[in-house]
């Protein structure tokens, strides 16, 4: 079962609908580079399905951080469409939902690019797997980057655009492995197969990368450098802690743990100290994600949901002033800030 934004909700059992999201066991061996070449590469999906991605921004747009990108199977629940997940766009008010991809696969977890002239994500388009893929923001150029006999997932950019740290499944262990924005064969950052890896988070000075990992127990939060060397815990016991988020800044975490019973926002100092609770609910709580300027925090939350179908907020990044963004009986998750 995987460390994951969505994967780890439903290796706790929390959203039924994650049961479609586990696959088979990656077999590759990263140490020889059979990671990249496991298979024959399967050809690139053609732009062409992936089209109405995103028009040409306008200018200045995305620069006062009001607009955000998720993933939503909001079309299936509505029946407008049989595919299950597709990327979306919308403004902090609710106004402007945009549907970013019109393809025949699952696609989930996008990421910007810091520079925001990129997306990378995870689609089942090519082999039925979750690989990663990226393509210019109008959505051309759309490129496979992985080549997987099982899963990837939780892609994070490095601050210069240039690399992704994502998990993915290997020899029944889950790792964090590093591959060129550009294409390449992906290196194996974490190296620790008898565990858990998954959730990178790159500093926003590019030194250190935040992760999930279970090497002592409990799923807690780690860091470690940009190599793999000096691993650190930031987190402990009791609960997991896990989902990190860097300030723009670099000076605080933002997680997720269920200390405290159920699944809520917390923020810590960078080196695990001061971890105090956002949010204040009976409900899941997710994925937070701080806003360009470090004022805001976006997130997912069953809150105000019946039926226990995630929707999307915004917060101030002290907690406060809570605002509901998305709505309905769609599950809408891992919100992710235009750069």
């Amino acid at each position: 079962m995987r460390i994951g934004n969505n994967f780890a909700i439903k290796s706790w059992g929390i959203l039924a609908l994650f049961l479609v999201l586990l696959a088979a066991a990656c077999t590759s061996n990263p140490e020889d580079n059979k990671s990249a070449e496991a298979k024959a590469p399967a050809a690139a999906a053609e732009p062409s399905q992936f089209r109405d991605i995103l028009p040409a921004a306008p200018p200045g747009f995305g620069k006062v951080a009001q607009h955000l990108i998720f993933f939503s199977n909001r079309a299936k629940v509505l029946s407008l469409s049989s595919r299950f997940y597709e990327l979306y766009r919308i403004n902090l008010d609710g106004t402007d939902l945009v549907q970013l991809t019109h393809s025949s696969a699952y696609d989930r977890e996008p990421a910007w690019s810091p520079d925001g002239k990129k997306i990378a994500f995870t689609s089942q388009h090519a082999d039925g797997q979750d690989e990663l893929f990226v393509m210019e923001a109008d959505g051309t150029n759309l490129k496979q980057l992985t080549y997987f006999v099982a899963s990837c997932w939780a892609p994070a950019w490095s601050p210069d655009s240039k690399t992704l740290a994502f998990a993915t499944n290997v020899d029944d262990a889950e790792e964090i492995f590093l591959v060129s924005a550009g294409g390449g064969v992906p290196v194996d950052l974490t190296r620790k197969p008898d565990v858990r890896n998954g959730l990178p988070a790159w500093s926003p000075d590019g030194g250190r990368i935040a992760f999930v990992s279970d090497r002592e127990g409990s799923e807690q939060i780690y860091v470690v450098a940009p190599d793999g060397k000096n691993p650190q815990r930031l987190t402990s016991p009791p609960g997991k802690s896990t989902a990190p988020s860097w300030s723009p800044d670099g000076r605080q975490i933002a997680f997720v743990s269920d200390r405290d019973g159920n699944f809520e926002i917390y923020v810590m100092n960078a080196d695990g100290s001061q971890q105090r609770r956002l949010t204040q609910t009976t409900a899941y709580n997710w994925s937070p994600a701080w806003s360009p300027d470090g004022k805001k925090l976006a997130f997912t939350s069953t809150r105000d949901n019946d039926q226990g179908n995630y929707s999307i907020y915004v917060m101030n990044a002290d907690g406060s002033r809570v605002t509901r963004v998305t709505a309905g009986p769609a599950n809408d998750l891992i919100p992710r800030w235009w750069p």
